[in-house]
């Protein structure tokens, strides 16, 4: 008589035996997850007949603890490569974390034959997302740069303001994506639509300073002035350079 409850039954042919789905897993018992759903008791699940010989005491690729010498329950082989040797648990650990998807043998990287073989073998390989792609783990990539990085931001609502065209639209750095500008803050013409940080421009070079100028680098260009060097007209034929005539008047006294 069958245990009270016991709703799993061997699939193979006159085979009597039916068990619980936890107790048939504790016992040995597969139950594949594709197609009819089948389930083998101990006696006849499917083994693996692939010709993989340990030189050496293997390694499992995942826990790296030791395995059988030799294809069982509780060792399985990829059928592809031979090299990888992994415990049941750990590679059906594996499965639940990569989903169908990225499923696949963690030496050789086959899919379509490590798979299939898996699947024979009684291990669940959910169809859904991998579980490093669940609960918006990786949302932050999806979000848009939003602000304006030039040291002074001119535009009265503020750096996060950005029409649609005009003075205040935000340009992105069309290379790296993670720096703005609005139009006026760069002094950029009502006709440009592509702009490029200083960090990623390819000019190699600073640009040319006009007197009374310094350079803002996430402006690209001169931007806010400061005061001019205090020169005098008798300087220049002098050959004192601009701001040094207080030093020089120094060495001559």
């Amino acid at each position: 008589m069958p245990p009270a409850g016991a709703s799993v039954t061997c699939r193979a042919r006159r085979c009597p035996r039916t068990f619980h789905y936890p107790c048939g897993s504790e016992r040995g018992c597969i139950s594949q997850f594709f197609g009819e759903y089948k389930s083998f008791c101990w006696k006849h699940r499917p083994l693996q007949r692939v010709r993989a010989v340990q030189q050496e005491q293997t390694l499992c690729l995942i826990c790296q603890e030791a395995v059988a010498q030799r294809p069982c329950y509780d060792t399985l082989v990829c059928p592809t490569c031979t090299s990888a040797w992994f415990h049941r648990h750990c590679i059906q650990g594996q499965a639940l974390r990569s989903a169908l998807h990225y499923f696949r043998c963690p030496l050789c990287s086959d899919k379509d034959t490590f798979q299939k073989e898996m699947f024979r073998l009684g291990i669940k390989i959910p169809d859904r997302d991998a579980a490093w792609e669940e609960n918006g783990a990786f949302a932050s990539l999806y979000e848009r740069h939003r602000s304006c990085d030039t040291s002074q931001c001119l535009c009265p609502a503020g750096q996060e303001e950005a029409e649609e065209n005009g003075p205040w639209r935000l340009l992105l750095c069309h290379s790296c994506g993670s720096r703005g500008t609005h139009r006026r803050c760069s002094n950029l013409g009502e006709e440009v639509d592509s702009w490029e940080c200083w960090d990623c421009s390819d000019t190699g070079t600073v640009p040319a300073l006009l007197p009374g100028q310094v350079l803002d680098p996430l402006a690209q260009g001169p931007s806010h002035s400061v005061p001019a060097p205090d020169t005098s007209p008798g300087d220049e034929e002098a050959g004192i350079p601009p701001g040094r005539r207080d030093v020089t008047e120094g060495l001559q006294e």
